[in-house]
């Protein structure tokens, strides 16, 4: 399956705008590009069309079109998890120090 996303990059990680039909944990192939003005506005007038094809009943499969990023990660979490992996060890050390810690 291949799909175009609009994700914001902020502090070192990317977040899509709107969530993904994936399976927790498939691996993707990531093409970056960054999108002017006029290409962002362009992205909200295919936002509002897909909402309201969707409120007519005209999309099937249709995932949630908006979530609350703050809902998902608070700033203190992503403030602990910028320190955590901006630290020494590789990312690989630290999960498996954490399985062995029980978390």
């Amino acid at each position: 399956m291949s799909q175009t996303i609009t994700a914001v990059y902020a502090n070192g990680v990317l977040r899509p705008v709107m969530p993904l039909e994936l399976e927790n944990y498939t691996q993707v192939e990531l093409e970056v590009r960054t999108i002017n003005t006029a290409q962002a506005a362009n992205y909200e007038e295919r936002k509002q069309i897909i909402e309201a094809l969707a409120k007519a009943g005209l999309l099937a499969n249709t995932p949630a079109l908006s979530f609350d990023l703050e809902s998902i990660v608070s700033e203190a979490e992503e403030e602990e998890l910028a320190q955590l992996f901006a630290g020494e060890k590789p990312l690989s050390e630290i999960i498996i120090e954490e399985r062995q810690e029980g978390w």
